[in-house]
């Protein structure tokens, strides 16, 4: 197995005195796809968080690229290609879908910048249409890719999706996921969140089972598919 882009050991999260996740261990590979999937309220988003350095209280280990990376700014953590789009997309709204993708570029800078916007052109090409358009007026679909769209312009190493899915049409999720799966053939490493536990479990390599802020279960995709237990917590099942 390639090395670990994100190795993660006893990490813990607080929202104040209230401690929201607690003890957990993760080790994701390059290219690899990983999914964290549980209840509302089990932990995936503050995970995300966590990682990214915005939580003021943390505990634990996290390493990026074989270095100690608990100790970065979140600016530092984009800088180095650790990069998040939270969920609700939060799009610069009176600002062109063209000068959303130059933000993007804002913590890695060169002169390829309009040579990666054309690339994210060619991924979404509804962005491309809607260049000019402040992003406020794009549908949720739209600004959902105007949002990975902008993450991928920040060239991530790790790029971390929360909740890709959410308020979308059908038709639009599955677009969604189609250029998704066209990341992970760009070797691009994804760490996703995704309520839709279904979906994530067919496009991503590994799943994280989270459940009351501790991990329940880690494995490959089928077997966890195939656990009863997991399906129980899950699906309902």
């Amino acid at each position: 197995m390639p090395d670990p882009v994100l190795e993660i050991k006893g990490l813990s999260a607080y929202y104040g005195a209230l401690r929201a996740i607690r003890d957990i261990d993760l080790s994701i590979a390059a290219g690899e796809c990983v999914c964290l999937i549980g209840p509302n309220g089990a932990g995936k988003t503050t995970l995300l968080k966590a990682i990214s350095g915005v939580l003021e209280r943390t505990e634990g280990e996290i390493s990026y690229l074989g270095r100690a990376a608990t100790h970065l700014t979140p600016r530092q953590r984009i800088s180095s290609g650790l990069i998040h789009v939270p969920e609700g997309r939060l799009v610069f709204s009176t600002l062109s879908v063209a000068d959303n993708l130059r933000m993007g570029g804002y913590a890695k800078r060169g002169a390829d910048l309009g040579e990666r916007i054309d690339k994210v052109f060619e991924l979404f090409p509804r962005l491309r249409e809607r260049r000019r358009q402040p992003a406020g007026n794009l549908s949720g679909g739209e600004q959902q890719m105007l949002a990975i769209g902008r993450a991928l312009v920040a060239q991530p190493t790790l790029l971390m999706l929360d909740e890709p899915s959410m308020g979308l049409a059908p038709v639009i999720v599955a677009e969604i996921y189609r250029e998704i799966r066209r990341l992970r053939e760009m070797n691009v490493t994804v760490l996703l969140v995704e309520q839709n536990a279904r979906l994530a479990l067919e496009v991503a390599d590994r799943a994280v089972v989270l459940g009351a802020g501790v991990v329940r279960r880690q494995g490959s995709c089928r077997d966890l598919s195939q656990d009863s237990d997991v399906r129980h917590m899950i699906f309902g099942d």
